[in-house]
């Protein structure tokens, strides 16, 4: 109905399932030749099919289907194909940070709430789900704490938060871990932290460590997925395997005690963030994609 009204002429919509499906069926009913789609996928549409095999199918007929079809990252694209055996002509266009919002702080009243002692702050953002290792966070921090006086903040909320408490106070970590739930504003927090933790089992994307160093926050994050796409080890941030506990304290503490290493990986970082990932750089890559399909 929305497509006929407003007269469009191309849907880009985001995951297989269920967008893809709902986007294939307008297609059908208004006209092939009338209205095409794009499909992007960001990885829960593999993961997916690895709880609920009964989506292989659906999904993979929606890739097909898809007048073009994307993935955030190489290792996304390269998982598709090697998934669903379809794919090769995905186009890899990468999540993107607006540097105009996701910018560093010169003043905030935040970082002496958190941090009423000087301390350093690190950070972890995400859903809290199995995947995102949270309780890594906490180990991480508990060896960090004991070389360096530090606060770590937890921001967002889901399953495995309960387990994460009680990790916190496993460690003895309770007066010095804040947990603040969902954010609407994440750029307003992001910035006062020093650290970002983000030790996933695996990563499609990982747009939060590029959210962190546009915000002049060095992430520490996983090597496992597509973070090695804009992180480079020790140039611009650290990347450690997930069960590297010792190496992420290790990575964590050299930042901490060197405020020239951290500044010179803080402006590599921005900079990176913000020239090939950065907003006007990728939507022109979407829409360059956009103008191919209607020419065609």
């Amino acid at each position: 109905a929305v497509a006929e009204r407003c007269g469009l002429d191309l849907l880009h919509v985001h995951y297989a399932i269920p967008h893809a499906a709902g986007a294939y069926l307008a297609r059908q009913m208004v006209g092939p030749e009338r209205l095409k789609f794009v499909t992007t996928l960001h990885g829960t549409d593999i993961t997916l099919v690895g709880q609920e095999p009964s989506f292989f199918p659906i999904t993979r007929f929606l890739i097909e289907q898809s007048d073009a079809v994307t993935t955030v990252s190489r290792f996304l694209k390269e998982e598709t194909v090697r998934v669903f055996g379809v794919g090769e002509d995905i186009e890899v266009i990468p999540n993107f940070v607006d540097a105009r919002v996701f910018q560093p702080l010169a003043e905030s009243t935040l970082r002496q709430r958190f941090a009423p002692g000087g301390e350093r702050l690190l950070m972890h953002a995400s859903n809290f789900r199995k995947v995102k290792n949270v309780e890594a966070v906490v180990d991480v921090f508990a060896g960090v704490c004991e070389q360096v006086p530090s606060r770590l903040l937890l921001v967002g909320d889901g399953p495995e938060q309960v387990t994460v408490r009680e990790k916190v106070a496993e460690h003895g970590l309770g007066d010095r871990v804040e947990f603040l739930g969902q954010v609407e504003n994440l750029e307003e927090v992001l910035p006062v932290a020093d650290l970002l933790l983000l030790p996933s089992l695996h990563e499609s994307f990982g747009l939060v460590a590029l959210e962190a160093m546009a915000c002049g926050v060095v992430p520490i994050a996983t090597d496992r997925g597509g973070a090695g796409e804009f992180i480079q080890d020790g140039m611009n941030g650290y990347l450690r395997d997930p069960g590297d506990i010792q190496g992420m304290v290790a990575a964590a503490v050299g930042v901490l005690r060197d405020d020239v290493l951290r500044q010179n990986l803080v402006e590599e970082g921005r900079r990176d963030a913000t020239a090939e990932f950065g907003a006007s750089c990728v939507v022109k890559q979407y829409l360059d994609l956009y103008d191919r399909l209607l020419a065609g």
